[in-house]
Order: structure tokens, then C-alpha cells, then sequence
């Protein structure tokens, strides 16, 4: 198992993370990274093989959620400015994380979700 985690301002609590026993992942918040997974949880959602369950705080986020695209067609989200809007995307980014992981850990052979299924918190 695998924790992705955004370098900025976060490395002491990896570090800590990691001495707990977790594997800690860098993933950047640029284009490179965040491409292929944002494009990903996009699909799944918009074909309807992932939902939140209308939970409303992930919702809210996702309403909150902006898409930069350059000029090869490289997407990622875009934080709302903290200090201009009281809008949030955090939940969101965690997921785009999670799936940039997900297609690492896939490309490398099948999943324990595949065996094992889900489990719910």
C-alpha cells in the first residue's frame, strides 16, 4: 500500500508517515503528473463507473473544481486562490492522486481490489 502525497509543504509529515510504516509517494502538482489520472477519474465519472454518493462536501468540491489545459492537451485541476475565494478542491486532488497511483500499481499487475473488492470506512 502506497501513500501519494504532494511534496509541498508536506515533507515532515511523510517523513513521519513513512516512519509509521507507510510508503510514501511524491506526486507533483503539474501537468506531467496529474495529466493522465485527472483524465481518468474524469472518464470514469462522466461513464458512471465511480460515484460519491452524493456526498455534499465532495460534491461542493467538485463544483469548485477548474481544468487548465496547455498546449498539447495536458490537463490538471486548478486550485482556486485561498487569499481571493472560499473555494475548496482538496478531496478532489486526493482522488487524482490516488487514481495516478492506481495506474502505476496497474501497470505493474492486478489490483487487490480485484481479489479483494472494496472496503468501506
Amino acid at each position: 500500500m502506497e501513500v501519494g502525497f504532494d511534496p509541498w509543504n508536506a515533507l515532515h509529515l511523510a517523513e513521519e508517515m513513512h516512519a509509521d510504516g507507510f510508503e510514501m509517494v511524491e506526486v507533483r502538482q503539474g501537468y506531467r503528473t496529474l495529466s493522465e489520472p485527472t483524465k481518468e477519474l474524469l472518464s470514469a465519472v462522466v461513464s458512471h463507473k465511480i460515484s460519491h454518493g452524493g456526498h455534499p462536501v465532495l460534491r461542493w468540491m467538485a463544483d469548485c473544481l477548474s481544468i487548465r489545459q496547455d498546449e498539447n492537451d495536458n490537463i490538471r485541476p486548478v486550485k482556486p486562490d485561498r487569499k481571493k475565494s472560499s473555494k475548496r478542491i482538496d478531496g478532489i486532488v486526493a482522488a487524482i492522486i490516488a487514481m495516478s497511483r492506481l495506474i502505476v500499481k496497474t501497470d505493474k499487475g492486478p489490483s487487490v481490489y480485484e481479489t479483494r473488492g472494496l472496503l468501506t470506512l
